[in-house]
């Protein structure tokens, strides 16, 4: 576990990492397991389950083209993990990997079929370019940043802090780099660290976020611990990674227990702000309509979220995450407004230093026609309006936001729009 990783626990839709994770190291296993025992089964369950992972979720499929890499260190490996002397040419190394490939393809064949290429206006699609376009490239130095900050174990110190933070950053890396061109494994720890990054191509093509690290971080340890068991005969150098190992345990330990605990209020205040709301709907016939509640606290799953709770699971719920509010999280009062004039919605931040409109959201859940009409001298958008598209003006919607104050859902009527 990561102490970066703590505001994903509890979120359904991140159980895939450590789910595709744990299948691919499961194949990795028993594909070690076959070149020992050159029983075939377990080459064929090697296979199956890098197939399960791929077919739940998409990120392992450069797990192939990692084994095919890993015949430029096959050979020493299979000789320090396995005592297997003999060496493996590449014709035969590479029929071995050829349940990955035909599997790969599969899966492209199928999504091809069920997903024919698209290059219609999309977000994703967008961001893509936004990414690889020039001030796109100037911006990822922030991604890069973060990335190292994440896997030098230096997330804990206070924003702010960037010097410091990048001098201990620079340092562990400095020393680490520096075994790693006094080991004698140096290829077999770069194939690693190269696995590792191979598992990051989605912060690549779209941004870097910390739940990527899933994939990364068991390569990263398993190189770690290939330099520390080549060091450990020296007792000084010993003692020094032992008492670092030891602080970072510790660390660790007390982050870990931290985070979990504002996870677990977190997860409760949202409970208890559900339960609250379907307690005050007495017409559960009618549709809610969620607008400006918070983008951090329910960015995704809000509709799941009600009906999982009991007697909940016929609710017609409606929102577009573009009418959700980027926050500060320091919240003092409700701070927007809502005006109506026929199928028009018209939104109002009253105050953008703490809640602002990103409208930024899911293609699919596009219920109007956004239209930003008013933004502060920071650029952050303070007003925008909003028609409805024909299906939806005629709904008798139960409006719902956001009390900033109470951390609390709250049903309200759009007033009246006045020019």
């Amino acid at each position: 576990f990561h102490i970066s990783l703590w505001g994903w626990m509890g979120w359904i839709g991140a159980m895939v990492y450590p789910i595709a994770l744990l299948l691919i190291l499961l194949s990795l296993i028993y594909f070690f397991i076959f070149i020992k025992t050159s029983r075939m089964w377990y080459l064929i369950a090697a296979w199956g389950l890098y197939g399960i992972a791929l077919f739940t979720f998409e990120l392992v499929i450069v797990f192939p083209l990692i084994m095919l890499l890993m015949y430029a260190v096959f050979n020493s490996l299979i000789n320090q993990l396995l005592n297997i002397q003999k060496k493996i040419s590449f014709i035969r190394y590479c029929c071995w990997n050829s349940g990955y490939i035909v599997l790969t393809l599969l899966f492209f064949l199928i999504r091809l079929l069920l997903y024919p290429p698209t290059f219609q206006t999309h977000s994703h699609w967008q961001q893509f370019h936004m990414v690889f376009s020039l001030q796109g490239l100037r911006a990822r130095y922030a991604d890069i940043a973060s990335f190292i900050t994440d896997i030098t174990c230096l997330s804990f110190i206070p924003s702010g802090s960037s010097f410091f933070k990048g001098g201990l950053a620079l340092l562990i890396i400095g020393t680490a780099l520096y075994f790693v061109i006094k080991s004698a494994h140096k290829k077999i720890i770069l194939f690693l660290i190269a696995s590792g990054i191979l598992f990051l191509w989605p912060a690549v093509l779209r941004y870097y976020t910390l739940r990527y690290l899933y994939f990364f971080l068991p390569f990263l340890m398993s190189a770690l611990a290939l330099l520390f068991i080549e060091i450990k005969k020296n007792m000084y150098v010993k003692r020094t990674f032992f008492i670092i190992f030891l602080l970072g345990i510790i660390n660790n330990a007390y982050f870990v227990e931290k985070k979990f605990s504002e996870r677990e209020l977190e997860l409760h205040s949202k409970t208890v702000a559900c339960k609250k709301l379907i307690s005050q709907i007495t017409d559960k016939n009618r549709p809610l309509f969620f607008l400006g509640i918070p983008r951090t606290l329910f960015y995704t799953g809000l509709a799941q979220r009600f009906w999982f709770m009991k007697g909940c699971e016929d609710l017609k719920i409606y929102f577009d995450d573009r009418l959700f509010l980027a926050t500060s999280n320091k919240y003092t009062d409700t701070l927007i407004t809502v005006e109506k004039h026929e199928n028009v919605l018209y939104l109002s931040s009253l105050d953008t230093t703490n809640v602002w409109w990103q409208c930024l959201g899911t293609s699919g859940l596009e219920m109007g026609k956004l239209t930003v009409t008013k933004t502060d001298k920071s650029g952050k958008i303070k007003e925008i309006s909003y028609l409805l598209d024909d299906e939806y003006k005629n709904k008798d919607f139960i409006f719902i936001t956001w009390n900033y104050k109470n951390h609390q859902f709250e049903i309200f009527e759009p007033t009246i729009y006045s020019p």
